[in-house]
């Protein structure tokens, strides 16, 4: 996706023109003044994302890398970072460990109560099925950035401000939804399968992946396309614009924001997850600075 006339001579190259293959939810972000953002959007429980976002930051060489992180959410990552250089690969997949007292206290994730309001323990479980672990591409974004010696900005809003505007929204949706279940209901369905892979059911890893498939299609389904059949799925329903549509819109705001302050040739490449890639390309340009802040 380029601005709209010829671009500059001195912007950068196409990554196209650098690798032969670029990961499926890549999209070319440019800005008049010839910089460019590589936006990659990665599976958050892929065990191959990790690999992947090095490869991209490597042929692109940026100056800036940008994570779809915020402050609060940077401790576990740089644990991961920390621990992945101890390694002879630099890999950054480190699963938790069985629950004890030495675990907790050597584990940024189990001290953050909002990692275990929000449920981060059922999905770090899902995401050891996987072979890999939550924050694992970003840190590996990070890892590389930081040999590349380039620069590294967070994108992403405060989670408590985000975890405080779905908890207002999921209380008033979830009474005011019927509680019983409904056949049919793809969502609650995919919740289903989800929650009993986190209590340990040894459900196939192909069953939940699918289910993690249609999660993250519902977030990224336009409008209210969300179905309100269930409780959970009217609460999912309700925080939708919170978890994604918001948020696509600030990432997008502060991306473009890297590719002004970069300047003729800039690089960056921002990794976001996989289903706020196509809304970010949309808002390109578009953000309103009051809106967003």
């Amino acid at each position: 996706m380029g601005a709209s006339g010829s671009l500059p001579a001195y912007a950068p190259d196409s990554l196209s023109k650098k690798v032969q293959k670029i990961p499926d939810r890549y999209v070319e972000l440019r800005n008049p003044n010839g910089s460019v953002v590589h936006l990659v959007g990665v599976a958050p429980l892929a065990h191959d994302q990790p690999a992947k976002v090095r490869a991209l930051i490597r042929a692109a060489t940026p100056d800036s890398v940008l994570l779809q992180l915020c402050a609060e959410r940077v401790p576990p990552v740089w644990e991961l970072i920390e621990r992945g250089t101890l390694r002879a690969d630099g890999s950054v997949r480190d699963p938790l460990k069985p629950l004890s007292y030495d675990v907790a206290a050597g584990d940024s994730r189990l001290r953050d109560f909002a990692w275990w309001f929000l449920g981060g323990l059922e999905a770090e479980g899902v995401a050891a099925g996987q072979g890999t672990c939550l924050g694992a591409a970003q840190a590996a974004a990070a890892h590389e950035a930081s040999r590349l010696r380039a620069q590294t900005h967070l994108l992403d809003r405060q989670l408590s401000a985000t975890a405080n505007r779905c908890v207002n929204a999921a209380v008033a949706a979830w009474w005011a939804a019927p509680s019983g279940p409904a056949d049919g209901d793809a969502l609650a369905e995919a919740l289903a399968v989800l929650l009993a892979a986190a209590s340990g059911d040894p459900a196939d890893g192909d069953r939940v992946r699918g289910a993690l498939d249609a999660v993250a299609a519902e977030l990224a389904a336009p409008g209210d396309a969300a179905p309100a059949k269930t409780a959970a799925a009217a609460v999912f329903g309700a925080c939708k614009p919170l978890l994604g549509a918001e948020r696509s819109e600030i990432l997008a705001h502060r991306c473009w924001e890297a590719a002004e302050s970069l300047g003729p040739g800039g690089v960056a490449v921002a990794v976001v997850g996989v289903e706020h890639v196509d809304a970010i390309a949309g808002h390109w340009s578009k953000t309103d600075p009051k809106r967003v802040e």
